[in-house]
């Protein structure tokens, strides 16, 4: 057996400060709770996959996109 030594997560990165605008364009385009912000809770459904305690934690918005018939029939039949 081979000891493995604790990961360390670099959070020093050039992106950090939001160089382009992409977190403040997010947070934008969530308070419209449009078309975007519902592709963004898409996007983050396999993240929210992994929480222990749901739906606890999951915006009201996603909740509601990941409970339609269109998306379990895309999550299902992707073809």
């Amino acid at each position: 057996s081979v000891a493995q030594s604790p990961m360390v997560l670099d959070v020093d990165h050039a992106s950090k400060s939001d160089p382009v605008g992409a977190h403040a364009a997010a947070k934008e385009v969530w308070k419209e709770n449009g078309i975007i912000a519902r592709v963004l809770c898409t996007v983050s459904a396999m993240d929210y996959a992994c929480w222990r305690d749901l739906p606890d934690g999951v915006p009201d918005l996603c909740q509601e996109v990941y409970s339609t018939d269109e998306f379990s029939e895309a999550i299902l039949n992707p073809d």
